[in-house]
């Protein structure tokens, strides 16, 4: 058998990283893409570089659950 060092972290303190970090993640490439899209197109720049940062934001969120998953196994 392995010997499974448990965690000393309260589950609710591994949860409220995790939303956090999510959080971050979603403001910055929020942030990122809108400052993109309007310097470079104006207004409708502005939309498009904010769905573009939202996607980006999907796409590291699922990484950083990901991770978590195979830190936890």
């Amino acid at each position: 058998m392995k010997n499974k060092e448990k965690s000393t972290e309260p589950k609710t303190l591994g949860a409220f990283k995790f939303w956090f970090q999510s959080i971050i993640i979603i403001i910055i490439t929020l942030g990122a893409g809108c400052y993109i899209g309007w310097y470079n197109s104006g207004s409708n720049g502005l939309v498009i570089g904010a769905l573009l940062g939202e996607i980006i934001a999907g796409i590291l969120c699922i990484f950083n659950t990901l991770r978590l998953i195979r830190i936890k196994k």
